[in-house]
């Protein structure tokens, strides 16, 4: 199952697109004086966020999408540490190197 399809992640997103749209409301809403400086303060948290829940919802597609014919599948119990650093071997070294991640 692609995780853009369990409940958890779905939840997740729709929590994101929900409150971005309150930061984009907040900064219109400080052009003309009425917004929340709270609020503008959380960007640089909500961009963060996002970038994580990419991380989180892309690495194991992309794991899958590399390892799967050769018998590895990304799992919830899977370090993800090493799920992203196999992943990313992959793309900068090869398959060899990523795979020696994995059998480590």
């Amino acid at each position: 199952m692609n995780t853009d399809e369990l409940p958890s992640f779905k939840h997740l997103r729709n929590q994101m697109v929900g409150f971005g749209a309150i930061i984009r409301i907040n900064r219109v809403l400080r052009c003309i004086g009425l917004g929340s400086k709270k609020i503008g303060e959380l960007q640089g948290k909500y961009d963060e966020m996002r970038r994580q829940l990419t991380e989180l919802t892309e690495y194991p597609r992309k794991f899958n999408e590399i390892f799967s014919n050769d018998g590895w599948l990304a799992h919830e119990s899977m370090n993800f540490e090493v799920m992203k650093q196999a992943v990313d071997d992959y793309e900068a070294k090869g398959a060899d190197a990523a795979t020696q991640i994995l059998l480590v």
